[in-house]
């Protein structure tokens, strides 16, 4: 018996160190494999962080190139001899003085071509290099004619397209002004590109794939590029991802294609430089900055091999059964971790320590259903749903359990201040309606009235009697109908039955439709409360108003049925109807559908509308008196 409990004691000891080998191994591939990709992370952010460096400095530098050439042409519009050029021009006839002042000029301040103007666009003097420049050529390019009409106002940069092998000019001009302030004409210079070709392929820091290059926003090139270099930069096209986020001043990922279709590392910022829209991109092969990943990844793969293949052994001899039982575990673990709830439980095969975690993850995986259950009921507003934390101490069945008790208070709280707000306002409404009814009536009514009398006792001019009598008898008759709709006499004196006929009688009168109230009355249905009344008849009005401004029916049929335990309106006509899906599209409801379901929600009940094109309209309203008597 004792050998037997040594030879169980070892079994449980080998199981426990291949086990405890396991987890170390599979801890130092973890690792392994995190520090490959916080290797490869950090060194795709140094790369990615080196290129923005280098493509801010050469933005800086392109920038300040250009800011230099601008002041350089503002020093040539107050130079001396220029301005003594343009005042003494056609006179002029030391060519030769003045050609070599100017040459003197080019190579101080690093231009190109240099064309002067006068006021009218006439060019005085050119020194260009490498275009032909005279006056039928500067009427030709809108672009260019529009460039110097701005000049005229102050020092300007722009990008001209011209119809020649070499691609656009980079032109910059200022404007001419005497002592006075008088704009006597323009200087224009060309920039040359070398300046910025010598930038922009400055490669430290950019490795043997890296390279520089500047796009403009018709998305083709205006630098060289390293990979073509006998192709003109402007037959280059670069409608890339990075130009295009360069242009939208968008942050992106930083593993892009370039114009090549090469997967590489891009940096790219627009140039802040008025008068041009262009971007500058640097970029760098993914392959070669990768390289030091690339080698590492191979030696890890060779060690996990040789890891794995020792993981098999000790698993396969030692601890398969166990890792089986753990590894099942491992999978609800991380089914959980990940808010999934696994569809069948654990089975428990023993009372060990595996044993007990099963039991106690199937408690867990039956908790969070009933808590997934209960906080869905409550997403959704089922707030009376029951729920049973799984212990006192249970901290999230608790805080769900408070959030729904505060839910509630809050729900009831809310919807008892919304009736009370609305029900004072339509308390007020039907109060308004009744006072200016009442003024109506016993005010205008009785002087209209009087006003007949005294008529009716003048005698002679029995004509214009009449027609006064006319005239009075039809103001009478609208004042009644006026008074009679803000507040129907029948409805407070006869109930809502009587109301309800006599609105659907005098809307058939004045239409001419067909106007049919049917109202069913329970014998055990209790006495309407005055608000409901008044509400019901509202909608009623209100709906039948809506059909006759709308619908173009012919007919409308209004009923009701009064039960013990509800009251419903129904109002449907044969008309024209409309799209209902389209409608509830709209940003709010039309004041006539929002105010019978404000007054439908207030009496506690429901307002449905169902229509469709040429199907008629139906309203449909029902009212639990259970709510109202309450």
């Amino acid at each position: 018996m004792a050998i037997q409990s040594e030879v169980n004691k070892l079994s449980i000891f080998q199981k426990l160190l291949a086990s405890h080998l396991f987890i170390g191994i599979c801890t130092l591939l973890l690792v392994a494999y995190l520090f490959y990709q916080s290797f490869k992370s950090a060194l795709i952010e140094r790369t990615v962080a080196q290129l923005s460096s280098i493509n801010v400095l050469k933005q800086k530098q392109i920038e300040d190139y250009f800011e230099q050439m601008q002041q350089h042409t503002q020093l040539l519009a107050r130079n001396t001899p220029v301005l003594d050029f343009i005042h003494s021009f056609p006179s002029q006839t030391n060519k030769a003085v003045i050609n070599a002042h100017f040459t003197f000029l080019q190579q101080e301040l690093g231009y190109q071509d240099l064309l002067l103007f006068d006021t009218n666009f006439q060019l005085l003097y050119h020194q260009a290099h490498s275009f032909r420049f005279s006056t039928n050529t500067i009427q030709k390019p809108l672009a260019l004619r529009t460039f110097l009409n701005t000049s005229l106002r102050a020092t300007q940069l722009a990008e001209i397209k011209w119809r020649t092998e070499t691609g656009s000019l980079l032109l910059t001009s200022a404007p001419i002004k005497d002592r006075l302030g008088k704009v006597i004409g323009i200087v224009v210079v060309r920039l040359p590109k070398s300046p910025l070709e010598y930038i922009l392929h400055l490669r430290t820091g950019l490795g043997e794939t890296g390279e520089s290059y500047v796009v403009g926003s018709d998305w083709r090139m205006r630098s060289s590029s390293r990979f073509f270099p006998h192709m003109p930069p402007e037959k280059i096209e670069v409608r890339t991802q990075a130009t295009r986020n360069a242009f939208l001043n968008q942050l992106g990922y930083p593993i892009l294609n370039d114009y090549r279709g090469v997967a590489v590392l891009s940096a790219y910022h627009i140039l802040q430089v008025p008068g041009l829209r262009w971007a500058i991109i640097s970029e760098i092969d993914l392959e070669e900055a990768m390289k030091p990943v690339y080698q590492m990844r191979k030696i890890m793969g060779l060690i996990g091999i040789g890891v794995g293949f020792v993981i098999a052994v000790l698993t396969w001899f030692v601890s398969a059964p166990l890792s089986q039982r753990i590894g099942r575990l491992r999978q609800v673990v991380l089914q959980l971790s990940r808010g999934m709830l696994p569809k069948e439980r654990l089975v428990i095969d023993s009372q060990d320590e595996i044993g007990q975690m099963k039991e106690a993850i199937n408690q867990l995986i039956g908790g969070l259903q009933q808590t997934s259950l209960f906080a869905y009921k409550i997403g959704n507003g089922h707030l009376q749903s029951f729920y049973e934390p799984l212990s006192p101490e249970d901290i999230l069945g608790n805080a769900l359990l408070q959030m729904r008790d505060q839910l509630q208070a809050s729900q009831e709280k809310e919807q008892m201040l919304s009736r009370q707000r609305t029900a004072a306002l339509l308390e007020g409404e039907e109060n308004e309606r009744k006072r200016v009814s009442r003024e109506l009536h016993d005010g205008i009514g009785q002087l209209l009235t009087a006003v007949q009398f005294k008529v009716n006792l003048i005698e002679g001019q029995e004509k214009e009697r009449r027609e006064i009598k006319a005239i009075l008898d039809e103001t009478i008759t609208e004042v009644r109908r006026i008074s009679h709709n803000l507040m129907p006499s029948v409805l407070r004196d006869f109930g809502l039955e009587a109301a309800l006929k006599s609105l659907c009688n005098r809307s058939a009168q004045a239409t001419g439709w067909v106007v049919n109230c049917s109202f069913d009355t329970h014998p055990d249905a209790p006495a309407l409360p005055s608000d409901c009344v008044t509400g019901l008849y509202r909608i009623a009005q209100e709906g039948i108003h809506n059909a006759i401004k709308y619908a173009q029916a012919t007919q409308i049929d209004v009923i009701v049925d009064y039960e013990p335990d509800q009251i419903r309106l129904s109002i449907r006509d044969n008309g024209i109807g409309f799209d209902w899906e389209a409608y509830q599209q709209q940003t709010q409801d039309a004041n006539g559908i929002r105010n019978m379901r404000e007054r439908a929600h207030l009496l506690g009940g429901t307002c449905q509308v169902t229509t469709g094109i040429n199907a008629g309209t139906k309203l449909a309203v029902s009212v639990p008196l259970s709510i109202i008597h309450s």
